[in-house]
């Protein structure tokens, strides 16, 4: 892990944020400031827990027996503790980097 990385992880950490939809009065607004020419990308995050790899260390954390057989998610599944707190950072991880790349997120 790069000194960078673990500057954003140290610095996420420590921050508390606050979630909420955008609203049509928040979108028209931000569309209009953007001006003529500018582009409003979605990505539905519907499957992002999906997404996110599980350390295999956690692996053990993680297992079930069903049908006489033992099964290990190794992908982050929603209903876990901290699924939503592991969703919610990342996604700022991805908005910092982009909006630091120069991207309005």
């Amino acid at each position: 892990m790069t000194a960078f990385q673990k500057h954003i992880i140290w610095t996420l950490a420590r921050l508390s944020f606050q979630s909420r939809s955008p609203g049509k009065d928040r979108l028209w607004n931000f569309i209009v400031a953007k001006g003529s020419g500018c582009y409003v990308l979605k990505k539905d995050l519907k499957r992002a827990y999906w997404q996110l790899p599980i350390n295999p260390e956690d692996y053990k954390f993680l297992g079930f027996f069903c049908d006489q057989a033992l099964y290990f998610d190794t992908w982050c599944s929603f209903g876990l503790r901290r699924a939503a707190m592991i969703c919610q950072r990342t996604t700022r991880v991805v908005i910092y980097i982009f909006t630091h790349e120069g991207f309005s997120v």
